[in-house]
């Protein structure tokens, strides 16, 4: 289903309260993986810079866990001919142990279908995921997951990036200091409320007050 919000919508004044709830519903909290991790999620990303920053991630689950099973999303063309997953697929071949299974989706063009195409690949056969995204996309991604995926034991890895726009990184200190930052962050809660409605993500009545207290605290 095609995107129907702006990536860069006009956030309204965002007060502490505000940006507190919206830190804790677009991050979320970065965890550790367990030991007895069995499968990782990478969301796909057009941008060349988050997938090193996605492999370190990945590396270095892999070392600390004894996880054999990588899973791979992304079908948009990266403007070379060549796939999301693709090429982050040939960076983790260079960097990982060979004994890593991959399962790479070249369909999929936004965060559903990553999941859809995700478990078609068979990721619903795991219990203890960890997934791999941009750091402020990942409530979204972990919403979407727990949609398919309600038993599951996810676990978050969000990576910090700088947008060649504007200095800075987007990370649950800065983005509310910035003004693109600050746009994808509400792009982002908009996102959550809208599919949330629409039963594309897991939508809480937790999730919902949250959703609402925002647009209370913001007069939206």
């Amino acid at each position: 289903m095609q995107n129907q919000i702006p990536k860069n919508p006009t956030p309204p004044k965002l007060g502490e309260e505000a940006v507190e709830l919206l830190t804790e519903l677009c991050f979320g909290k970065n965890e550790n993986a367990d030991k007895e991790t069995d499968a990782v999620l990478v969301f796909g990303t057009p941008h060349e810079e988050k997938h090193f920053l996605a492999i370190e991630h990945l590396s270095d689950i892999i070392n600390l866990t004894s996880v054999k099973n990588v899973f791979i999303t992304g079908g948009k063309d990266t403007g070379d001919g060549k796939r999301e997953s693709e090429k982050i697929f040939a960076l983790a071949k260079k960097t990982l142990p060979e004994n890593i299974f991959f399962y790479c989706d070249k369909v999929s063009k936004n965060t559903l279908e990553n999941v859809v195409y995700a478990l078609r690949l068979g990721l619903d056969r795991f219990k203890k995921i960890v997934f791999i995204a941009a750091w402020g996309h990942c409530g979204r991604c972990r919403l979407t997951l727990q949609k398919y995926l309600e038993n599951a034991d996810l676990k978050q890895r969000g990576y910090v990036w700088t947008s060649s726009e504007t200095p800075g990184t987007l990370n649950p200190d800065f983005w509310h200091k910035d003004k693109r930052y600050t746009e994808l962050i509400w792009g982002e809660f908009l996102r959550i409320e809208t599919y949330g409605k629409r039963g594309d993500i897991a939508y809480s009545p937790q999730i919902s007050a949250v959703v609402e207290r925002i647009h209370e605290l913001t007069g939206t």
